[in-house]
């Protein structure tokens, strides 16, 4: 069997056959390994090298002279078994999702099979296309919209980048804040931009996830008893601006490495409200999580 671990091919085809055999004689890949990284959307595809790239998903499909091709190709990524996201309301032309800890919004390069977008595709009743809204971070769990038309896609995604939707998210923080009930505002710019985060302190002695039982995620799920669990509604969508405003205050998302939070399993951060009015229907829509329902206070089973 072959040991190739990674292969990136960027080119301009010269001769035509099927994506398979070409990708095949090109690579030294076996087919079925072809096949089902085509399947996982590692191949994206430009006919006569124009307009943009679309992933090409049929190993038979007829790739002509002058097409151009990406093929990334990554074996240790295509072997990941993607957690699978729950479909919390389905409105036809979008949908709200439970988006797990590890699951990416959207692919990459090398692939789309671990992503929110391509299980929404392969698990929505009816299926449909899927396209993206806004994102949360890959660690992050809780409530996402997935788009299942251009229009919608469009409508939905104007109304995301402005300050016309209320998100409220639950972290669990490390060290005690305030009283039960506290409430303060961070504005610190992020990046040079405008960020701002309302705070309000829900519980000072919250645990974080309470398992004592082994599991897939981890062997040695320990309860932290120290945490303090707060609601946080922000304004804006700056990139990790919960978890760069809350590292900056001195009390760290629990479980967030990258921003100096303590050790956990988890990052102990969820999306758990959305509201606003539908472009669609121009009716106001909410979108709650239960707090039972956060894996890292102990539900979601």
């Amino acid at each position: 069997m072959s040991t190739i671990e990674r292969i990136c091919i960027e080119e301009k085809i010269s001769e035509s056959g099927d994506a398979c055999s070409l990708l095949a004689a090109r690579t030294g890949l076996p087919k079925g390994r072809i096949k089902d990284a085509m399947n996982k959307g590692a191949l994206r595809w430009r006919k006569g090298g124009r307009g943009a790239f679309k992933r090409q998903r049929r190993a038979t499909a007829i790739l002509a002279k002058g097409d151009e091709i990406a093929f990334f190709y990554d074996e240790t990524l295509l072997t990941l078994k993607p957690p699978l996201p729950i479909c919390i309301s389905d409105e036809g032309q979008y949908s709200v999702w439970y988006k797990p800890a590890g699951l990416l919004s959207q692919g990459s390069e090398y692939g789309d099979h671990y992503s929110l977008l391509r299980q929404v595709e392969l698990h929505s009743n009816p299926r449909r296309e899927a396209f993206l809204v806004h994102r949360i971070d890959r660690e992050t769990t809780g409530l996402i919209l997935v788009a299942h038309n251009e229009r919608a896609a469009a409508k939905l995604s104007q109304l995301f980048s402005g300050r016309d939707v209320e998100k409220h998210y639950l972290a669990c923080v490390s060290g005690e804040i305030a009283e039960v009930g506290a409430k303060f505002t961070i504005d610190q710019a992020i990046d040079g931009k405008n960020a701002v985060s309302h705070i309000t302190v829900l519980d000072s002695r919250a645990p974080a996830s309470v398992q004592s039982e082994p599991s897939d995620r981890a062997q040695d799920l320990r309860k932290i008893d120290h945490g303090c669990l707060l609601d946080v509604r922000i304004e804006t969508g700056r990139k990790h601006q919960i978890r760069k405003h809350l590292q900056g205050a001195g009390f760290p998302v629990i479980g967030d490495h990258r921003f100096g939070g303590p050790q956990h399993p988890m990052l102990c951060l969820t999306s758990s409200m959305i509201a606003f009015r539908c472009p669609l229907s121009h009716k106001m829509r909410r979108y709650t999580l239960e707090r039972a329902a956060v894996e890292w206070l102990g539900g979601g089973d």
